[in-house]
């Protein structure tokens, strides 16, 4: 696969037609107005829901604008895609992934191994991004957790 230029970070991304230069160490996505896609908005669910063996998928349209691809179709032919069924799209409206306009314009669901494969190969500072922010998820739900069994026993002073 080819590499894309700007899939360090380094580069200028367009606002308004003035120049933003994006300094090295800076990871985050420009979107086509100017803002910033964070690698914390990517949304990667399993569907359908409550099945252990469902799989794990992302939005290809939040995969593109975090990894400031423009035709990530015609650049990633051979990701595994489908479009978003009814009930699929109703489950994303409710969690506030997208908005109920957005979810009516043809979403496509993309296998998130997949997505993550291509992340690792072609643009590794986007990987490392997002597994920091996995990384950062999985501590604050321990945190919870031990929190909410530390009250069920009683001992607040305990956490």
């Amino acid at each position: 696969m080819e590499k894309d230029a700007d899939s360090t970070g380094n580069g200028s991304a367009t606002a308004q037609g003035k120049k933003r230069s994006i300094q090295d160490d800076d990871c985050r996505s420009a979107t086509p107005d100017g803002d910033y896609f964070p690698a914390g908005r990517l949304f990667e669910y399993q569907w359908p829901v409550g099945d252990d063996t469902a799989e794990h998928y992302m939005l290809q349209e939040q995969v593109a604008e975090f990894l400031d691809i423009r035709g990530i179709q015609r650049k990633y032919p051979d990701l595994e895609r489908r479009t978003l069924d009814v009930e699929e799209r109703k489950y994303l409206v409710g969690r506030g992934v997208v908005s109920e306009t957005f979810s009516n314009m043809g979403l496509v669901a993309l296998c998130s191994d997949q997505v993550l494969e291509l992340m690792a190969a072609d643009y590794p500072r986007k990987y490392q991004e997002y597994m920091d922010v996995l990384e950062e998820r999985e501590f604050q739900t321990a945190l919870k957790k031990k929190i909410l069994e530390t009250r069920s026993m009683g001992c607040l002073a305990c956490v």
